[in-house]
């Protein structure tokens, strides 16, 4: 599950160095078991820059990314790893909606800026958990430093 959008204002043929930081509103508990993995622990959020729209495209009978974002806990060349959803309430305590931050994190390849100055923003969740996830993105935080 992905979010993606524009971001124009760049300077066409440029280098930029990119932090994402992402804050989400979560009800997940920690420790809890699931099917395919935790519903926290095995849930990550990531997030990247690229200068391509991601989509999603077929491959056989599944649909992948046309970027690397990487595999459920590992990041890619065009996403970062921010962390996984579970809060701070354990498993057996009654579930509680909490906000939760990730601190900007600097993207694993500084992105080269195409001719027509837009890079794309993404972020989203890359999951082992193979049941319902509910989560909330509340808000993303993105600096470019040119390089």
């Amino acid at each position: 599950m992905f979010f993606k959008g524009p971001v124009s204002g760049l300077l066409p043929g440029a280098r930029y160095e990119v932090a994402v930081g992402v804050e989400i509103a979560t009800d997940t508990p920690a420790g809890c078991v699931g099917v395919g993995g935790a519903p926290g622990e095995s849930v990550w959020i990531k997030a990247g820059v690229t200068a391509v729209e991601p989509l999603a495209v077929p491959d056989g009978s599944y649909l992948r990314m046309n970027i690397d974002v990487g595999n459920q806990s590992r990041g890619g060349s065009q996403a970062v790893v921010l962390g996984d959803i579970a809060n701070s309430r354990s498993c057996e305590q009654a579930s509680r909606w909490e906000r939760k931050s990730f601190q900007g994190r600097t993207t694993p390849t500084p992105i080269s800026v195409p001719p027509d100055g837009r890079a794309w923003l993404l972020f989203g969740a890359d999951s082992g958990f193979e049941s319902r996830t509910s989560i909330y993105f509340t808000r993303v935080s993105v600096t470019f430093t040119q390089i």
